[in-house]
């Protein structure tokens, strides 16, 4: 399958790395150049410096041939304009995208997410994954589960996740993103 990352930091390299290593096509595309090269000197996959909004940049990283791409840059907007381009102009037909603003995330909104609106397939959001985990674990008193709209999670004090604690979150998203996957 071929899979285009936009975004190298470590959500999107951590993506590239699960699914370059199930022999998955993969480019990732960022701004920064830096990002870029990590991604390709440790990873098996190509990579593009440039915007991941623009046209352009999409076209080189072989949007017109991809299957599905993935939005994980640090802007939630970047992310939403990404997959309106992958769609409209590229005809891709799975979109999934990183939202990190819970004013995006709320279920009020989810209609937001159609194809006749907003054509994204399937929303990410790595920090509510490791707030569930944490629950889930029972890591920290000091996490309270609001009855609200969806699950909503307040974190006070700051929740401090550590490294095994983030890559828990990463593969629960991950296994959204297999899912995902498989369903294309």
């Amino acid at each position: 399958m071929k899979v285009i990352i936009c975004g190298a930091g470590q959500v999107g390299w951590q993506i590239a790395r699960h699914l370059s290593g199930e022999h998955n096509d993969v480019t990732v595309v960022d701004s920064n150049p830096d990002l870029v090269r990590r991604a390709t000197d440790t990873l098996d996959v190509q990579g593009i410096a440039g915007f991941a909004s623009y046209p352009d940049v999409l076209d080189r990283a072989g949007a017109r041939d991809a299957d599905m791409i993935i939005a994980a840059t640090y802007s939630d907007e970047v992310n939403m304009v990404t997959c309106q381009v992958a769609h409209s102009v590229f005809a891709i037909q799975r979109k999934i995208a990183r939202l990190r603003s819970q004013s995006y995330l709320t279920a009020i909104y989810s209609d937001l997410y159609r194809r006749d609106h907003m054509p994204i397939d399937v929303v990410i959001s790595p920090e509510r994954e490791v707030a569930a985990a944490a629950m889930q674990r029972g890591l920290s008193m000091n996490i309270v589960k609001l009855p609200a709209m969806g699950s909503v999670f307040r974190i006070a004090p700051p929740l401090t996740a550590t490294d095994d604690e983030i890559d828990m979150g990463l593969d629960i998203m991950s296994s959204a993103i297999e899912a995902a996957v498989a369903g294309a």
